[in-house]
């Protein structure tokens, strides 16, 4: 019987749970709050790559909001897909008042005045630009 000994390197992760959390204003502890953990039990995520639960780790990345397709599927990682995964994080990080703009930009230069929320255009838009 095939057994993967692949493990999960927890450390990445771990460093982008902290940027996150970072990102968000949060402490060690207020996250471990929010988990039922210990901010010790945060901390060695990082530090030493300890595997949470799968509950503990769901909270986490979905508190944080973190893809976790970079971390379980590292091979499939190509300069395409990082570049699509920064202008998705940067399209979506922007506030209303600035997806106005984009999406005026957007609908100028398909010069389709029919493309709507509904549509995704900034999936579309994503798209575009790194077609070019």
């Amino acid at each position: 019987m095939y057994q993967d000994t692949r493990r999960l390197d927890f450390h990445a992760l771990g460093r982008e749970i902290k940027r996150k959390r970072e990102a968000k204003g949060w402490t060690q502890e207020y996250l471990a709050q929010l988990v039922d953990r210990t901010p010790r039990s945060i901390m060695y995520f990082k530090n030493r790559g300890q595997h949470p639960s799968l509950n503990t780790f769901y909270q986490i990345v979905t508190l944080l909001d973190i893809s976790v397709d970079q971390f379980f599927y590292p091979d499939r990682q190509n300069s395409e897909s990082d570049c699509r995964q920064h202008i998705d994080r940067l399209l979506n990080s922007m506030d209303e008042k600035m997806n106005k703009p984009v999406l005026f930009i957007y609908r100028k230069k398909k010069k389709d005045k029919k493309v709507s929320r509904a549509k995704n255009p900034k999936y579309e838009l994503t798209n575009d630009i790194i077609s070019i």
